[in-house]
């Protein structure tokens, strides 16, 4: 696209996709399709000669606005500007003080920056310039320069950044603007097709995963007002179950256990859904409602099958189907898609565990109480394999003889896979 002379077209057809993904809730796609646009958009600025003077500068801009603040960082190296970035400031609303949070940027940034320029240049004066400029020095071997340009090509450098920023705030707050409102659209919708009485703020989807009759785990993720609340995630290691897969059984059991906590106050689930949504079909549909019957609760429970992408309700012989380009269609299918992720991501984990305990056990004086510590405490084979054989020693119901055992296995290992 570059060579031919289409990078409009390719911009352009970038931010198509990116709106598309939005509409569509499909926000790590269009996060993704961002910082393409992102990357395409740096490689075109490699071609903008800034300035005559061939040093090495960072302009750095601060801007505030409606209780959001920003910072716009422009990288130029020997008078081109090779790239940009900007970044949105926690706590530095209307009531911070502007050059304190300048201050505190560039001393958070170049801690960790992988290259500090001959000249630094920003948009106001900093208390400790002289300290961080001493700091800047030692960190890049020579000299460096803050300066606070109040005139010249200097100055509109830092106004344009400022430009930047500002547009970079007003896109970041229309783009979630435009996530509230095809969430709550979605919302709406989904109340309408299931007959609920208001849109569900609180929706908790529940998935099983098991592979080849072993590691039986359950998965709740919960979204909030459309948006998925990923610290509100809880797995579920299944109790009740004969060594052969039974989903809606599995199923019963997860809602049970969820709902009997939240129940009985226990703060990790003291908020309860406003509809439960569970990967499947009838089954695990009247699994499900069994369980909310069983606690006296009356929650609306539905389920999404996989092959037509229909909710299935319980007591209702037709499965509701939402229109295919429907904003409630794509929020469900993803809130669905991302308890299946979930629930195999712990059960792939437990299946580790299982892996390196059986492992563990092959070593002398290692049982199954000795290896479940060590994968407590190390948390994988590699970090034991890496740690002395005091620290093997200190683990919790380990002894020396153990310990030496267990050094000297993955050494032998090391031994055998140079080999």
């Amino acid at each position: 696209g570059f060579l031919s002379g289409r990078q409009e077209n390719v911009l352009r057809d970038l931010r198509r996709q990116m709106t598309q993904a939005a509409e569509e809730l499909r926000f790590e796609r269009a996060a993704r399709l961002r910082d393409q646009i992102m990357a395409v958009e740096q490689v075109l600025e490699r071609q903008k000669v800034i300035s005559a003077r061939m040093v090495d500068q960072d302009v750095i801009a601060f801007v505030r606005e409606d209780g959001s603040a920003a910072v716009q960082m422009f990288y130029i190296r020997g008078g081109k500007l090779i790239g940009q970035n900007h970044f949105v400031l926690e706590g530095a609303g209307e009531d911070a003080d502007a050059c304190e949070a300048v201050q505190e940027f560039v001393k958070q940034y170049y801690q960790t920056a992988a290259e500090i320029p001959q000249e630094v240049l920003l948009p106001c004066d900093i208390a400790e310039a002289s300290i961080v400029q001493a700091w800047l020095r030692s960190r890049r071997g020579s000299k460096v320069e803050i300066t606070v340009p109040v005139r010249g090509d200097k100055r509109r450098l830092v106004e344009m950044a400022q430009e930047n920023a500002l547009h970079a705030l007003e896109q970041m707050r229309a783009e979630m603007r435009a996530r509230l409102s095809n969430a709550d659209r979605a919302l709406r919708e989904l109340a309408e097709a299931l007959r609920l009485p208001e849109p569900p703020r609180r929706i908790e989807c529940y998935d099983i995963s098991n592979f080849q009759s072993e590691a039986f785990v359950g998965s709740m993720v919960v979204c909030e007002n459309g948006e998925m609340a990923k610290s509100e995630y809880r797995r579920f290691r299944i109790r009740m179950h004969q060594d052969h897969p039974d989903d809606p059984r599995m199923i019963r059991e997860v809602v049970s256990r969820r709902l009997s906590a939240g129940l009985e106050g226990e703060a990790r689930f003291t908020k309860m859904p406003d509809l439960i949504l569970v990967d499947g079909g009838q089954g695990q549909v009247s699994a499900a409602a069994a369980a909310l019957d069983e606690l006296g609760l009356a929650i609306p429970v539905c389920g999404l099958a996989k092959r037509f992408e229909l909710l299935i309700l319980p007591d209702e012989p037709e499965p509701v189907a939402l229109p295919r380009n429907s904003q409630a269609l794509y929020l469900v299918q993803r809130i669905r898609d991302e308890a299946h992720r979930f629930a195999n991501a712990y059960r792939i984990l437990l299946q580790g565990k299982k892996q390196t305990r059986s492992a563990l056990l092959e070593v002398p004086g290692i049982g199954p109480t000795r290896a479940r510590a060590l994968i407590r405490k190390f948390g994988s084979v590699a970090r034991m394999r890496e740690a002395t054989l005091e620290e093997l020693a200190e683990c919790p119901g380990m002894n020396r003889k153990a310990a030496e055992a267990l050094y000297q296995y993955f050494r032998d290992a090391e031994v055998r896979e140079e080999a």
